[in-house]
């Protein structure tokens, strides 16, 4: 009966020992499975080499619920607008959406992405604009950073931190509510190069606001 007794407390200490060492392994496969789900990318620089914008929901350009900047045609016909007093901003689109055009060089000092002194009023007169024009709407602020021009790489980058710095200028001054403005590309649908002949000089940079509407004001629109 003794040896009996003393035979079968080691094997049941093994059974122990096994069912603990199954535990261990099942507990160590699910926290590896939850280590390897997807997560956030934290921000950077996207395929295309712009700034990884947080507030977009893809890499295709498309705002939480709003419109595709890729179907913003740049060549849309000009528009008049009361609210724009400045010759220097240029004013087009169509029903659904409306693009402020304004030279690089009027806004930044240059090489830098110090705003000059003129640069808020034009501004203003823009974020005015829009909020006349429409209710709630989504926001891009393109920059030329990837476009099919020849330029090099700080002048890419350099486009990319100027389109930023209007984003947040939009944020910061409570023109706009959070989120509701993006950072998007031209890219090579809307290369910014002088079309026809090619020994034409290429096209001076310029900071693109395009209003996407959601609701408007204005009748008709």
């Amino acid at each position: 009966m003794e040896d009996q007794e003393g035979k079968s407390k080691p094997s049941f200490r093994w059974i122990w020992l096994l069912g603990i060492l199954v535990v261990l392994g099942i507990v160590y496969t699910i926290s590896k499975k939850d280590d390897s789900s997807p997560r956030d990318s934290a921000p950077g620089l996207d395929s295309t080499g712009m700034a990884a914008d947080t507030a977009n929901a893809g890499s295709r350009g498309l705002a939480a619920n709003g419109p595709d900047w890729k179907k913003v045609d740049f060549k849309s016909p000009a528009s008049a607008d009361a609210g724009i007093s400045d010759k220097e901003i240029r004013v087009s689109g169509n029903k659904d959406y409306t693009i402020y055009k304004i030279p690089e060089s009027l806004l930044f000092v240059p090489d830098q992405t110090l705003m000059q002194k003129g640069a808020i009023t034009k501004l203003e007169q823009v974020a005015s604009s829009i909020n006349k024009r429409y209710q709630s709407p989504s926001l891009a602020v393109f920059s030329d950073g990837d476009s099919s021009v020849a330029l090099s790489d700080k002048s890419k980058q350099l486009g990319i931190d100027r389109a930023i710095a209007i984003k947040d200028w939009l944020l910061k001054n409570d023109h706009f509510a959070e989120g509701s403005v993006t950072i998007q590309s031209r890219g090579q649908a809307n290369p910014v190069v002088a079309t026809g002949n090619s020994s034409k000089s290429q096209s001076a940079p310029e900071v693109v606001v395009v209003a996407y509407r959601k609701g408007t004001n204005v009748p008709g629109k």
